[in-house]
């Protein structure tokens, strides 16, 4: 067994559940509204794991995060998006979406902080420690992961990743999507520390990559 298997098209029909029952037409509740900068002094993994892409990567771009119920929209507007200069909330009859753009600049600090420290969530580290890079998204081939032949990893923090990703982006969409910075398709792959953590909670992994340089563009985990 190979640990990547491409997908041709038409060869296999990749169904992903949709589990999101709450496609509403109805018009949305928009409103803007002012968090509370953290007053903590360190930062959580879920912190990390959405602050460090906007050190690495796009500073300019907007956190999307689905929520489903009041508990979860507390701990987002408390535990990231205070973290934020700007948020919006997007609600649904039966669901949210909080917007998040602009980190602060304390917060920007913090992470470059842990970073230099070492003081990074490995996971986070893993996949978001280096600069991202352009991407041509105009073609791609995909391949299946057989997650067999990746060794898990104990990591405790993939718990606590895992329930608040499962619990969001993958209710409402079926599946949580990864983009790594400079991860390329190769026996390597195996070896990243988040993959082994992901391996070990998830069902099924997908890479979507660039057939020119080999670069992964998005990693699909259900």
């Amino acid at each position: 067994m190979k640990l990547f298997e491409e997908i041709l098209n038409n060869q296999e029909q990749t169904t992903i559940e949709n589990n999101n029952k709450t496609t509403i037409f109805d018009r949305p509740s928009i409103k803007k509204i002012k968090t509370n900068e953290s007053s903590e002094n360190n930062l959580s993994v879920l912190a990390q794991f959405f602050l460090l892409p906007f050190e690495t990567g796009d500073s300019n771009a907007v956190l999307h995060i689905p929520v489903f119920d009041e508990d979860t929209k507390v701990q987002v507007l408390q535990e990231i998006g205070s973290h934020f200069e700007e948020c919006t909330i997007v609600e649904y009859k039966e669901q949210a979406q909080i917007m998040l753009s602009k980190v602060r600049g304390i917060s920007k600090r913090f992470i470059e902080k842990v970073m230099d420290s070492g003081e990074i969530n490995p996971i986070v580290y893993s996949l978001y420690r280096n600069n991202s890079v352009g991407i041509n998204y105009s073609e791609e081939k995909e391949y299946k992961v057989n997650i067999e032949l990746i060794q898990r990893s104990s990591e405790k923090s993939i718990i606590e990743l895992w329930t608040f990703l499962n619990n969001t982006f993958i209710r409402e969409a079926g599946e949580l999507v990864l983009l790594p910075h400079q991860w390329y398709l190769g026996e390597a792959f195996k070896d990243y520390l988040a993959v082994r953590c992901f391996a070990s909670v998830c069902k099924s992994m997908r890479v979507s990559v660039n057939p020119v340089d080999k670069a992964i563009m998005y990693i699909s985990i259900s």
